[in-house]
């Protein structure tokens, strides 16, 4: 039986810009992001996360300005993070609250980095981090 190929992740490739501290934009994307931890907007500002990657129903997409930037819009209710012993795998669960405000998906999120290491500097695993996954968990409320 042949192996399920499992799904290689790139970083965004295109412009990101970071407007301020709750705003990124990915080429004409906006992405808006509420009460986070400093560490995951540094993941969604390396590319390793970008609006692409989650898929939910209920996401509203509005013409933002003539440029016609498409406005992502959610918050981040929780981030909580777990790091391997070694250091080269840093697992973390988020809560988005959808731009209804009815519903929040979890999604569970998985970077590694070959050199990272127990007592590293965040900053240096996400340089050399790659995503290598990414599930939608449970729909809540």
């Amino acid at each position: 039986m042949a192996q399920k190929k499992k799904p290689v992740y790139k970083k965004f490739a295109g412009v990101i810009t970071v407007i301020d501290q709750d705003v990124i934009k990915y080429d004409d994307e906006l992405l808006l992001i509420y009460h986070t931890d400093k560490n995951l907007m540094k993941v969604f500002e390396s590319g390793l996360l970008f609006p692409g990657l989650f898929k939910y129903p209920g996401v509203t997409y509005q013409k933002k300005d003539a440029l016609n930037d498409v406005l992502h819009n959610f918050t981040v209710e929780s981030c909580s993070w777990i790091n391997s012993k070694s250091g080269k795998v840093r697992l973390f669960k988020l809560v988005l609250l959808q731009k209804t405000g009815n519903q929040s998906s979890e999604y569970y999120v998985e970077l590694y980095n070959p050199k990272g290491t127990s007592k590293g500097d965040f900053n240096n695993f996400i340089k050399g981090a790659q995503l290598k996954s990414i599930k939608r968990g449970r729909t809540l409320g």
